[in-house]
């Protein structure tokens, strides 16, 4: 008897971490492609947020006056092409908070706009943040499929949306961290209470 419960015990422990997600690293989903396998560190995308932020900042939208447009076309194109990379990154860590925290099947890819709003109905963003986020979609879908359109109106537009992209990373980042920690927290516990449970039957079973 005392064998058939060190037997179950081993068994619960041994497949104890499939109980719960890996936080950290996790699959982000692109509703466009058609295998899922990709995986990244929250960490990583974070990091690219960060970096491509900082990219923005460093390009000037105005040169006496004019816009980049007029003065260097480079930069402007440029501008453009890492407003993109830093909302498709934003949304690649908005994917990551749902996903790790357990707010939707990881196996039913969210679209974009319904990510957003996902987020929203949790409550882990508030109204405001929802629609200024769901511009930005606007604007990265524009740049994708309708880049001919753009103007520099447009590109002023995302750049004063960068300093609110930076606020919800470091927000969700904090987020899915105090989740982990929490779930983390409910597995060691679990963990330690099925080994103080078979140490029990072992000692009563003798």
């Amino acid at each position: 008897m005392a064998a058939q419960y060190l037997t179950f015990s081993q068994t619960l422990l041994k497949h104890l971490p499939a109980l719960y997600p890996h936080y950290m690293k996790i699959p982000v989903f692109h509703p466009d492609k058609k295998e899922q396998n990709d995986t990244e560190s929250v960490d990583q995308i974070y990091s690219d947020i960060m970096r491509y932020i900082h990219d923005a900042e460093r390009i000037s939208l105005q040169k006496g006056g004019k816009t980049a447009r007029n003065t260097d076309s480079r930069n402007y194109y440029a501008a453009f092409m890492i407003e993109f990379a830093l909302i498709n990154r934003m949304l690649d860590l908005a994917r990551c908070c749902v996903y790790s925290c357990g707010y939707a099947d990881q196996n039913q890819p969210l679209k974009n706009k319904v990510l957003i709003k996902r987020l929203w109905d949790i409550g882990v963003i508030d109204e405001r943040t929802k629609q200024e986020l769901l511009l930005c979609i606007d604007g990265r879908n524009q740049i994708s499929h309708h880049f001919h359109t753009c103007t520099s109106r447009d590109l002023a537009q995302l750049y004063q949306k960068n300093d609110l992209i930076r606020q919800c990373a470091e927000q969700w980042k904090a987020h899915i961290t105090t989740h982990q920690k929490k779930h983390t927290l409910t597995t060691v516990t679990l963990a330690l209470v099925i080994i103080l449970l078979t140490l029990l039957l072992f000692f009563y079973s003798i």
